[in-house]
């Protein structure tokens, strides 16, 4: 599967670029959740990878339930966020250094944090020098 977006560089709103997209989800009970702002989660980290990482390696995504808990992953190649800037990643208006080019208000990450909590999850990160980030879910599966 590839993933579409539009590139932003300057006035060139028209040039599309393309992102490999891998996904692996088993899911064969009904989450109990909200369908939009898990889409709006997912959304979030979809476009944050598709922003920050290679665009010549897919972005994989996982999700699965295991003992009553959804665990759903989005893993990208790229720069490693640095331990400084993981810090303070899921507050509003955070964004990685001086990246002004970038389409966005910073705070796609908080809002995808916020509706973890909002589920009783956590949203979490981890990023390696070997160029791989990934945001990873864990919430209730019967959330309320």
């Amino acid at each position: 599967m590839k993933l579409k977006t539009r590139k932003r560089n300057g006035f060139d709103n028209q040039r599309r670029t393309t992102v490999p997209l891998e996904s692996d989800i088993d899911l064969p009970n009904p989450i109990v959740a909200d369908p939009q702002c898990l889409g709006q989660l997912l959304s979030n980290l979809l476009g944050n990878a598709v922003t920050h990482g290679d665009r010549s390696q897919p972005i994989q995504v996982r999700g699965f339930e295991r003992s009553g808990e959804l665990f759903l992953s989005v893993n990208n190649r790229g720069a490693p966020i640095p331990d400084a800037v993981r810090a303070s990643l899921f507050q509003h208006f955070s964004r990685p250094g001086k990246q002004s080019s970038l389409q966005g208000l910073g705070l796609g990450l908080y809002i995808a944090a916020e509706i973890a909590r909002a589920h009783d999850g956590e949203l979490t990160v981890e990023s390696t020098a070997s160029a791989d980030t990934t945001f990873k879910l864990r919430m209730p599966s019967q959330a309320q």
